[in-house]
């Protein structure tokens, strides 16, 4: 599971990964973005900490549930090098949030 940058995008078939202040914008240059292709592999862990998710729309996540969801995963996937380097990078790209917000936001396609 490759997180890519806004400079990095070949296609707008993405999960935008962002910061609690940009949750009113898309295509934030500090966001992260998760091709849907992608996307399934983090499907079933989603479902199991949300009971709607907003695949379609944008979603709410606070940080409690998106620990949940990566130790769903995790427990799971543990020996899946990808799953955990994608789980590290978000949360290296949490730890950059300069308002240091209890949520960000998944903007779905």
């Amino acid at each position: 599971m490759k997180l890519l940058k806004k400079d990095e995008l070949k296609s707008h078939d993405v999960y935008e990964f962002c910061y609690a202040k940009d949750r009113l914008n898309h295509w934030n240059q500090d966001s992260l973005y998760l091709i849907d292709e992608e996307c399934w592999r983090l499907a079933p862990y989603l479902d199991q900490t949300f009971s709607n998710f907003a695949y379609y729309g944008s979603q709410k996540v606070k940080l409690t549930d998106w620990e949940k969801t990566r130790q769903l995963a995790l427990e799971e996937d543990a020996q899946e090098e990808s799953m955990i380097l994608f789980f590290n990078e978000i949360n290296e790209w949490i730890k950059k949030d300069m308002n240091q917000d209890d949520h960000f936001w998944i903007l779905g396609l």
